[in-house]
């Protein structure tokens, strides 16, 4: 059984945008530190993404390396990436290996292959309003 107190979990932060807005670093840690607080969970310092765009190094390096951790806590469910395939092998990653991923500004997580779905229709819903608000300005 896995010892999810022992092991703790891993932050994940990213100076990029964030479905739009910029959250500055250290917002997105205290953010993750409160989430992990509130659900009893013992956090671990953050890893930082790449700043180069669309680069979602780190996180696939997290996922399919995370043995020594219960699982990652992301500051937004939209740090994942844009690409539907590539967010399926996140998850998958964590999810063999009985890993959870969480997401502190959504309090949701992935743990099960059935958690999988409402991530993807809030990144799918999410999508439809983008275009529909950038549409409707032009």
């Amino acid at each position: 059984m896995l010892d999810q107190k022992r092991l703790g979990y891993r932050g994940y932060i990213s100076g990029h945008s964030i479905n739009g807005a910029r959250v500055p670093q250290h917002i997105q840690n205290v953010v993750i530190r409160q989430y992990c607080d509130s659900m009893g969970f013992q956090y671990l310092l953050s890893e930082v993404e790449h700043i180069m765009p669309c680069c979602k190094m780190v996180l696939h390096g997290m996922a399919t390396d995370c043995e020594s951790v219960a699982g990652i806590v992301l500051y937004s469910l939209f740090q994942l990436p844009g690409s539907k395939d590539e967010r399926k092998k996140i998850y998958q990653a964590m999810i063999e290996k009985g890993r959870s991923i969480h997401f502190s500004v959504e309090r949701m997580n992935v743990s099960s292959i059935e958690d999988i779905a409402l991530c993807e229709d809030i990144i799918s819903i999410n999508e439809v309003l983008s275009s529909t608000f950038i549409v409707q300005n032009i």
